[in-house]
């Protein structure tokens, strides 16, 4: 093939971040069709999302790509783009523990109806890893749950709704839930046997394939127990066309988690990383910036393609696994304008119009509302010093873990001391304050379990706020311990105004 026809082709395999400018990247040089939306790039309203969406329908069309392939981490919890203009879903913990599956179901589907009215057709979600690491850094509130049935249960409703109007894609397989390292940091090594992996991590992946879930996210982890090749799962042939393909029988689409990831940039060059992911069977590769990482990783595969390393039917079969999906939702959207023009028209004997029935397509904001609520009214639990709520803090020192809690704290702490950059525990800064420490997913943290208590112990008063229950029984000394399943922004502000304003009815109990 010439190099022109390898880039068009290539093109299709890649996915990178959503650019604020088209300047930002080649199209000539680099044709992608497949872009990762962050909150970054949306506007203040859901309208100027979609205007924004529409300019870069125009752009790519311009180019000769056809329509964008928009794709999104919209998990819910603390993983949502849209917390500016949209109340997302809470965590999947959460959710779990408040509703039933078949509700979590309604819950989704209302979820996809809204991301596919903004003009998202990939939901990078649900994750259905099982978290059986208490102190996960990275899972945590994002699991369903730490036993692969209850998680099985779930994922099975999630996907069965969400697929209904966009395409939905379970990760990471083939599970991140029992490590102790973030895999954006490092590369962790699951040590579990295959027989172990199979009864507990893979279970949630067969139920989502049954479930018939479109594509399957691949992490970055390395498992010896499926695995002899050093190598994160991503780029294994071992994890993604033996076990993935093969023994579980998937025929969708396989997409590797970010590979600007560490647990990748620090195994393998980039050139390689793609080379990899490509030969273990992988069909999207996913970056989140626009890179010199990406742009050599793209040119080696373009020579690879020259070279005839990989053929021309590997790179059509991998887009159709994406494009396939898409298309597929496009006719359901066609068939849904023709019902709801249907249900307009007069259709009864004495000539009175048909009566409205629901879409079960159609975001219902109503009924989305109600299923948050009873959500967020269940998922805080004040386990410690309910009594001395709300609490007054005037002069505080803060240790968050949590992006924009500090903010948020602005309002209602003076001269607020955020330790979160990891001052020293020991150095005067802290000393007399009230201490809050707002310790949530994920857990980045410099100071050890003996700092904190160091900290505590010299604290007048010391606020804890944890997604983690172990960690709460580590700090045995806190006046006021808060247990939450949800970190998302709407549900930090909640706790805010639960902690520092009058208790509201429905709150923590």
């Amino acid at each position: 093939m010439t190099r022109e026809e390898a880039r068009r082709l290539v093109g299709g395999v890649f996915a990178v971040r959503f650019p604020r400018s088209w300047d930002q990247i080649d199209l000539t040089r680099f044709p992608i069709t497949s872009y990762i939306v962050f909150r970054d790039v949306l506007g203040p309203t859901a309208q100027a999302c979609r205007q924004r969406f529409g300019d870069a329908a125009a752009v790519l069309v311009e180019h000769g790509l056809g329509l964008p392939s928009l794709m999104m981490d919209e998990e819910g919890g603390r993983v949502t783009q849209t917390a500016e203009f949209f109340q997302s879903v809470p965590s999947a913990r959460a959710v779990a523990r408040a509703l039933t599956p078949e509700e979590a179901g309604t819950l989704y589907l209302h979820l996809a109806a809204y991301l596919a009215d903004l003009g998202i057709g990939i939901n990078l979600a649900p994750c259905v890893d099982v978290n059986t690491e208490p102190m996960n850094p990275i899972i945590g509130t994002r699991a369903f749950g730490d036993n692969p049935e209850r998680v099985s249960l779930f994922a099975r409703e999630a996907i069965a709704a969400m697929r209904k109007r966009v395409v939905c894609v379970a990760k990471h397989f083939p599970g991140h839930g029992s490590t102790r390292l973030d895999s954006h940091l490092a590369l962790p090594v699951v040590e579990e046997s295959r027989e172990r992996l199979e009864a507990v991590h893979l279970a949630p992946f067969r139920e989502a394939i049954r479930a018939h879930v479109d594509g399957v996210m691949v992490s970055h982890c390395h498992y010896t127990g499926l695995q002899q090749d050093g190598l994160p799962a991503s780029l294994s042939r071992a994890v993604v066309t033996d076990c993935l393909r093969r023994r579980l029988g998937f025929r969708g689409a396989v997409i590797t988690d970010s590979l600007d990831m560490r647990a990748v940039t620090e195994t393998v060059p980039p050139e390689k990383a793609a080379q990899f992911a490509l030969a273990a069977g992988c069909d999207l590769l996913v970056y989140t910036e626009i890179s010199d990482r990406f742009e050599a990783a793209f040119e080696h595969i373009v020579n690879l393609a020259v070279k005839g390393v990989f053929d021309e039917r590997k790179f059509t079969e991998s887009a159709d696994r994406i494009r396939m999906p898409l298309f597929r939702k496009s006719l359901w959207a066609l068939g849904r304008q023709m019902r709801m023009r249907s249900r307009a028209q007069p259709a009864q004997d004495d000539g009175t119009p048909r009566p409205s029935q629901p879409d079960p397509g159609e975001f219902d904001t109503r009924a989305y509302l109600d299923l948050l609520y009873r959500i967020r009214a269940a998922c805080v639990e004040v386990s410690r010093g309910r009594d001395t709520l709300p609490v007054s803090l005037h002069r505080a020192a803060v240790i968050a873990t949590s992006p924009g809690v500090a903010a948020r704290l602005e309002a209602h702490v003076s001269d607020l001391v955020d330790l979160s950059a990891g001052a020293d525990p020991t150095g005067p800064g802290p000393a007399g304050r009230d201490l809050v420490l707002w310790l949530t997913e994920p857990l980045f943290l410099r100071y050890s379990i003996d700092d904190l208590r160091a900290l505590v112990a010299r604290a007048p008063r010391t606020i804890l706020v944890t997604t983690y229950r172990p960690l709460a029984e580590e700090m045995e000394d806190a006046d006021v311990v808060v247990l939450t399943d949800d970190t998302s922004p709407h549900a930090e502000d909640t706790i805010v105004r639960w902690l520092f304003e009058k208790a509201q009815p429905g709150g923590p109990r």
